[in-house]
């Protein structure tokens, strides 16, 4: 499964944002709020959508360069800026 791949494109992204979607969302419909489920296993469950959506928002490139904070507001079509260390970006 892990092969070499010489040079990744949009494609390349595009599937990871697919993929990681795709899995929050079968987590979300079938296991998410499982009456079987106790608290803590929720929580758990709660915590992996949240790893799997910020994969997806590293994919796309909606990140701070410079904290790795997902807080990120656009200020025009070129720059975006980091709410927790107010990073300015270019986009």
């Amino acid at each position: 499964m892990n092969k070499k791949i010489n040079k990744i494109d949009k494609f390349h992204h595009h599937e990871v944002i697919d993929r990681a979607n795709m899995i929050c969302d079968i987590i979300d419909t079938t296991l998410s709020n499982h009456p079987a489920l106790s608290y803590i296993m929720q929580e758990n469950i709660d915590k992996a959508i949240e790893l799997l959506y910020n994969v997806s928002n590293r994919a796309c490139g909606e990140y701070c360069n410079n904290c790795g904070s997902f807080e990120i507001n656009n200020i025009n079509i070129h720059f975006s800026v980091c709410e927790v260390c107010k990073n300015i970006q270019r986009r």
